[in-house]
């Protein structure tokens, strides 16, 4: 096993030269630049979608760094970045082997270079899941056990956005907990033997439930930040070894479906559930779960889910490359198919920002349109295994620059035109 110290030093990096590879000759389509990306999937539904948004050039400037230098670790033991109002949160494993520490950047505008707000410093070993930000905290879950496990000393735990103060925690009681969903309220997360939902203000439970015990194949990737509930304004949707299970938000079962594994983030969006599993799309009724159509040859762990459009990301073809398809919501038709060069395997779950679809792709960051599946723009980046966010005009990528080399630099690359558009 690596070694799990991580020296959390924090310190502006300076700029990297990464250069705009291909540009469309139209800029970005306009929307607000005033928007956030506070949960790994960005919404309670898990949607990865700012349907109003824009991204402003991304290519065009070298990315705002932030350094965080990590030894000896595996990359999987991070987690990925949120933002809101400003501010972005990264989860890491401390220099101590027995801590994780979560650091606050200041990434707005008006602060121009990122600026370490505060930092703290919590006593598990491990993040299990990425963090989440609703009003004015920050909850997450961490444990003495990566990835899946039935006895892990989990703790979930809230802290104060403004300075980091512990708010509430609470232990675990259902083994390892994995990323945390907060809507009106109310955090509801799954753990590695159930469903649990706590009050967001108190951290006092609300209701629980047992699930069969998660045995996750990518159980040290980032895959188990995808175990997020959807939630609606009606039902909690929670992702499960083999299944989808579904409750209504007092957490009594509505229904159940067999799914083929590995299950990821389910997402829900206008009466429609959609989730991928075992190489597909599913795409369900959300009040019974009822089959309305699936789409085969997905690699996705998650899909984005815009009003127009569900894009997910297909295999690969050849040593190199992969496609990047679009779907339409109530059908399933496949409105547009692309072509996006890999270097190695990227694309996890591609997010939609107004009119641009996202991909990841290890080193390389690709705009499609997402009307058309057009590349927009494409730019070079750190090699990253967790999942972009797109918040205030800008693409935040969390990454390492090592070329494999045992020692590990991880930086957070915040790619946009600086200033106001």
């Amino acid at each position: 096993m690596p070694s799990r110290r991580a020296v959390v030093s924090l310190l502006a990096a300076g700029l990297a030269g990464c250069t705009a590879l291909r540009a469309d000759p139209d800029p970005e389509p306009p929307g607000s630049t005033s928007y956030a990306w506070p949960s790994v999937n960005a919404t309670p539904a898990n949607t990865r979608t700012v349907p109003d948004g824009t991204i402003r050039n991304p290519g065009s400037d070298s990315p705002i760094e932030y350094g965080v230098d990590a030894i000896d670790i595996a990359g999987s033991y991070a987690r990925a970045p949120v933002v809101d109002d400003g501010k972005t949160v990264l989860v890491a494993p401390a220099e101590e082997d027995d801590a994780c520490v979560v650091t606050c950047l200041d990434t707005g505008e008006e602060q121009g270079w990122p600026a370490v707000r505060w930092q703290r410093r919590l006593e598990r070993e491990f993040p299990d899941g990425a963090p989440a930000i609703a009003d004015d905290r920050v909850v997450l879950t961490v444990s003495d056990e990566t990835g899946v496990s039935a006895g892990g000393d989990g703790l979930l735990a809230a802290l104060s956005m403004a300075d980091g103060e512990l708010e509430w925690s609470r232990p675990l009681e259902r083994g390892s907990g994995f990323t945390p969903t907060v809507a009106d309220g109310t955090v509801y997360l799954r753990t590695t033997n159930g469903i649990v939902a706590v009050d967001a203000a108190t951290g006092e439970e609300e209701w629980s439930d047992a699930l069969p015990t998660l045995e996750h194949p990518h159980q040290r990737h980032t895959h188990t930040e995808q175990l997020a509930p959807a939630v609606d304004s009606n039902r909690v949707y929670v992702p499960g070894e083999d299944e989808l299970v579904v409750y209504d938000r007092d957490g009594d079962r509505q229904w159940n479906v067999s799914l083929a594994p590995p299950v990821g983030a389910p997402a829900v969006a206008d009466g429609t559930v959609y989730c991928c599993a075992g190489g597909e799309l599913r795409a369900l009724e959300a009040a019974d779960g009822s089959r309305r159509w699936t789409e085969s040859d997905v690699v996705s762990i998650a899909p984005a889910v815009a009003e127009d459009a569900v894009v997910v990301v297909g295999p690969r073809r050849g040593k190199a490359g992969g496609t990047v398809r679009a779907l339409e919501p109530e059908t399933g038709t496949k409105t547009w198919d692309a072509d996006v060069h890999f270097q190695g395997w990227g694309g996890f779950a591609p997010l939609i920002v107004g009119e641009t679809v996202v991909v990841n792709a290890n080193r390389r960051m690709v705009g499609l349109a997402t009307d058309t599946g057009a590349t927009r723009w494409e730019t070079e980046k750190d090699d990253s295994r967790w999942h972009l966010a797109a918040a205030d005009g800008r693409v935040y990528n969390y990454g390492d620059d090592s070329d494999g080399d045992s020692s590990r630099t991880y930086r957070l690359q915040v790619f946009g035109e600086r200033g106001n558009s």
